[in-house]
């Protein structure tokens, strides 16, 4: 009869021969994961590079729009078209 140490001697072995082989069936999709983080990463990048690139140009709009809201107020809503006089 086997020892208590030989049974989990023998399992220790069966576990790590099936970790080895799920190790193995899940390298391929590991490895395409890795790579959709990594283009996830350049994608962040270059958003953030957008948003640094337009974030001046709407603050300056966000500006221009109360602006706007304050002188529409003014006029009770009656801006008229651009260009007309009244």
């Amino acid at each position: 009869m086997a020892t208590t140490e030989e049974i989990l001697r023998a399992r220790f072995h069966e576990a790590t021969a099936e970790w080895e082989k799920l190790e193995k069936e899940r390298a391929p999709f590991r490895e395409r994961y890795d790579e959709i983080a990594r283009d996830i990463a350049k994608l962040q990048a270059a958003q953030k590079e957008c948003v640094q690139l337009f974030r001046p140009i709407e603050d300056r709009m966000s500006e221009l729009s109360n602006e706007r809201a304050t002188i529409a107020r003014a006029l009770k809503g009656k801006t008229g078209e651009p260009g007309a006089v009244d």
